[in-house]
């Protein structure tokens, strides 16, 4: 049976400084941000969430060794492929909204868990400020 992928305790804001922990994102804007999330294998069942809105991303599928999962979260272009080819957007979890998983204005912490036999499966997560435009 594989290990659960590692998962972290939020920081201690008074100790470390939040963009040196793994897993906190700070959008600098002043409206919500939609990232890009990328797992790679070897995993099953990952489930991503913001502990900040709650929101969370499960997918109900197994990735080998050199296997990834992109999501696109922005609207209008959500979408959730294998590989870069394969939509496995079936895979989410009823509860699993692309387009209402947001990076709010300040710090958050993006934190995920699975069922990982190699220690080695990791989440990329990859965003923009985002502000108010005329």
């Amino acid at each position: 049976m594989g290990r659960p992928a590692a998962c972290r305790r939020p920081a201690d804001p008074e100790r470390h400084p939040a963009d040196d922990r793994p897993g906190w994102v700070t959008n600098h804007g002043d409206v919500p941000t939609y990232p890009s999330l990328r797992v790679h294998g070897p995993v099953t069942g990952p489930r991503i969430w913001n502990t900040v809105t709650r929101r969370v991303l499960e997918l109900d599928l197994s990735l080998r060794d050199g296997e990834w999962v992109e999501m696109e979260t922005r609207p209008g272009t959500c979408w959730a492929l294998r590989n870069g080819t394969v939509n496995v957007a079936n895979d989410l979890s009823p509860a699993s909204r692309l387009d209402l998983f947001t990076l709010p204005p300040g710090r958050s912490e993006i934190a995920w868990s699975a069922n990982d036999p190699s220690g080695t499966a990791r989440l990329e997560v990859a965003w923009r400020s985002a502000y108010t435009t005329l």
